[in-house]
């Protein structure tokens, strides 16, 4: 399934590749020349956030999702937000700068999803 299935196959395809060299791996180059570390902090972080997406585009409410939430940490159903409304919940990770900008809407609010996600 691709990301965001609103734009026409071809802007998708050409997005989704553009996306990848550019955010990817550009992205991680540039970091390496600002946070000076190990090649095992840079590891455990691309295990991290690798795991972190994973788990947000998954169809499962976890247990920590009420606790992620009050962190403002992006749980699966914040960002099922974002693909339901595509004007809110923007962040992966963490969603301060969507609540602080007032781009953040709780998956709570949103009366089409079901209680499960």
């Amino acid at each position: 399934m691709i990301h965001h299935d609103h734009l026409p196959k071809v802007e998708q395809d050409v997005g989704e590749r553009l996306g990848q060299v550019v955010l990817k791996k550009n992205s991680l180059f540039f970091l390496t020349l600002q946070v000076h570390c190990n090649v095992w902090s840079y590891m455990t972080f691309g295990a991290v956030y690798s795991s972190w997406l994973t788990l947000i585009h998954s169809e499962v409410q976890h247990p920590w999702d009420p606790l992620f939430r009050i962190l403002g940490l992006g749980t699966a159903s914040d960002h099922h937000v974002h693909h339901k409304c595509f004007i809110f919940n923007f962040g992966h990770l963490f969603m301060w700068w969507d609540m602080i900008l007032g781009t953040y809407k709780s998956p709570l609010s949103v009366a089409s999803f079901s209680k499960d996600i």
